[in-house]
């Protein structure tokens, strides 16, 4: 199928500049690569610096969207002891609220409740 298409040119100027000699091949090619999404659908790309430094910081490779989602996971569990705890949205919420309340930082609050649940359940 062929349709005409008006875009803007400092649009059509990006793609010139992916591809010089032939712009046209270049917009096909992206839209191919999206084509099984929906035009609402969000995306967070992480290339070059960005990745580099997601990765330096987790200190794990991240080649897929699995791995970034197993990445936040394990960041926003809680681990004591190498168990992992998890904490649910309310908790989180409730955490960061009296952390601000108390001008804490959050993680340093979790680890205090945390003990005082774990003495208070398993005594010292």
């Amino acid at each position: 199928m062929v349709i005409s298409l008006s875009i803007p040119d400092a649009l059509w100027d990006l793609y010139v500049k992916h591809n010089p000699t032939n712009p046209h091949r270049a917009l096909v090619k992206q839209l191919e690569r999206f084509k099984e999404f929906s035009p609402a659908d969000r995306f967070v790309m992480l290339t070059g610096d960005d990745l580099a430094e997601v990765q330096r910081v987790s200190g794990r490779q991240v080649e897929n969207v699995k791995d970034l989602r197993r990445l936040v996971e394990d960041a926003l569990t809680l681990k004591t002891d190498g168990i992992p705890v998890k904490i649910t949205d309310g908790q989180r919420a409730r955490i960061k609220h009296e952390a601000s309340f108390f001008g804490r930082e959050p993680e340093d609050l979790a680890a205090e409740k945390l003990e005082e649940a774990l003495s208070a359940r398993f005594g010292v």
